[in-house]
């Protein structure tokens, strides 16, 4: 069993209404709907840093596409002259 400790926090109102809300409806606890949001944050957020370390370290080691390039390719969509994307 995994070990857990609790911790606190405090919603406004209105989000502590919503949260009864979604429980009623769900049959499900606001512990347990507390928990799916923090790991649904804690996911998204570890994501996004994971791919701005990607980024930074591309960009340290010039694996870049010229802005001009990029620019370039975006006024070129819906015309009859799209262009494919830079690489």
């Amino acid at each position: 069993m995994v070990e857990s400790k609790g911790v606190t926090f405090r919603p406004k109102q209105e989000t502590l209404v919503q949260l009864d809300a979604l429980a009623a409806a769900t049959d499900r606890s606001k512990s347990w709907h507390v928990q799916q949001a923090v790991e649904g944050y804690l996911e998204h957020h570890a994501w996004q840093i994971g791919h701005i370390k990607q980024g930074l370290a591309d960009a340290k080691a010039g694996r870049v596409t010229d802005d001009e390039a990029v620019a370039d390719w975006l006024h070129s969509w819906g015309t009859e002259s799209e262009k494919d994307a830079p690489l």
